[in-house]
């Protein structure tokens, strides 16, 4: 009796125990379809106005709920991963370089985050730019609950027009701590809400003003590169070529391959111009942390144009060689100037990926720029920097468009 009494029991433990497991996967089942809280994702202010060429500052915004069975307590965010997308008339604010975002985008130290994880834009099959983000904390201990303040992103006008700046729900995910379910950290993204802009251009021609480097005296103690350029189609006379000082990018390259960069280095117009009457400049950089005078190629790279390679003084050609020619550097600031001026420098690199940040190609979205911004007609000061304005004339008009398809076949920049 005992035997049978015994079977019996583990027979229905055994029943009790599967019914169990059933119930629980059920359960956890339910419960990953629910997620233990919900939010709603926002940006802040929802509308705006500014002219082509300001900043301005969108936030980022998490508003979480009640924790599932949690006595009314709201979750805490630790994390999000994001999509937010715009029109052409507007641009993340990117400085500097086209894969430098740092400037562009923050995270909120003070609501506990401690890392921008993700910054990459990209152009949709519908022809938007959209920013993937994600903002994250690495720990638990300065988390936020309710309306949470996550980061910003600095964008900028571009062309004359209105829009939004959207977030795309089904690509937004939210994280936070769950004081009910450690492995459970989910938050549901119930709503999304994104902001409308106007971008207007005040009557005046869209412009980049750029400010001057001034350029240091020489320390002693490096190379010093005193150079002339000039740029193709900004003949000596051009009101609005590059003002009366600009900035280019150097990179220096020594025969054993060895690089390095400085950027925003002063040119000044000079009085001279090329065999072709395009206008002289000339710039003075000490090559810091770069210890070769002899055998060297520099890469010369302006605000609009393609990066030329320069191996050799009184270069009136394409460097397709290894290495470079340029010898008798020295440490001061009298070192032998080379002249590059007889091969312009292409202009046309005006945009990328990003409104107005350059790729180092000449293509479609360079010439949909060109013909966004051409106002026949309307002119900028004299001296004035326009990105678009390929000839210094102080307008963007359809000869600049003729300037730029001739430009389109050099396609790539000289980067080795």
């Amino acid at each position: 009796m005992k035997n049978k009494l015994g079977i019996i029991t583990i027979l229905i433990l055994t029943v009790a125990l599967v019914a169990g497991l059933v119930l629980v996967r059920r359960n956890q089942d339910a419960r990953k379809s629910a997620y233990f809280a919900q939010s709603r994702v926002y940006l802040m202010p929802t509308e705006f106005e500014m002219n082509v060429g300001e900043e301005k500052m969108v936030h980022l915004y998490v508003d979480t709920g009640s924790i599932v069975g949690g006595d009314g307590e709201l979750a805490r965010i630790q994390s999000i991963q994001t999509q937010i997308c715009f029109s052409d008339k507007i641009a993340v604010a990117v400085e500097n370089s086209r894969d430098n975002l740092e400037n562009a985008i923050s995270y909120n130290a003070e609501n506990g985050f401690e890392d921008v994880a993700l910054a990459r834009l990209e152009t949709t099959d519908e022809g938007r730019n959209c920013l993937n983000l994600a903002i994250v904390s690495d720990s638990f201990d300065n988390l936020k609950s309710g309306v949470v303040d996550v980061g910003s992103i600095k964008f900028k006008g571009v062309v004359e027009g209105g829009g939004t700046i959207s977030i795309t729900q089904d690509k937004t995910t939210v994280s936070g701590e769950n004081v009910n379910d450690s492995l459970d950290k989910e938050i549901k993204v119930e709503t999304v809400e994104g902001v409308s802009f106007q971008i207007k251009t005040g009557g005046v021609e869209p412009t980049i003003t750029v400010e001057p480097t001034v350029t240091e005296a020489p320390t002693g103690n490096w190379p010093v590169l005193n150079f002339k350029v000039a740029f193709r189609d900004i003949k000596a006379e051009a009101k609005c070529g590059l003002g009366d000082q600009n900035k280019v990018s150097i990179i220096a390259l020594a025969a054993n391959g060895t690089k390095k960069a400085y950027e925003n280095v002063a040119v000044i117009k000079t009085d001279e111009k090329n065999s072709d009457g395009m206008g002289i400049y000339q710039g003075r950089i000490e090559l810091r942390d770069f210890n070769y005078m002899d055998n060297v190629a520099i890469f010369v790279k302006g605000p609009r144009d393609l990066q030329w390679k320069y191996g050799k003084n009184n270069q009136d050609g394409f460097y397709d060689k290894a290495g470079g020619e340029l010898t008798g550097l020295t440490k001061d600031e009298n070192s032998p100037v080379k002249d590059f001026s007889e091969f312009p420098l292409i202009p046309g690199d005006i945009s990328g990926a990003t409104e107005g940040v350059q790729d180092g190609q000449i293509d479609g979205r360079d010439f949909s720029l060109v013909k966004a911004r051409g106002a026949p007609g309307v002119k900028a000061d004299d001296g004035t920097f326009v990105l678009t304005d390929l000839d210094g004339d102080c307008m963007t008009i359809s000869l600049d468009y003729i300037h730029l398809l001739n430009s389109i076949k050099e396609k790539q920049e000289q980067i080795y």
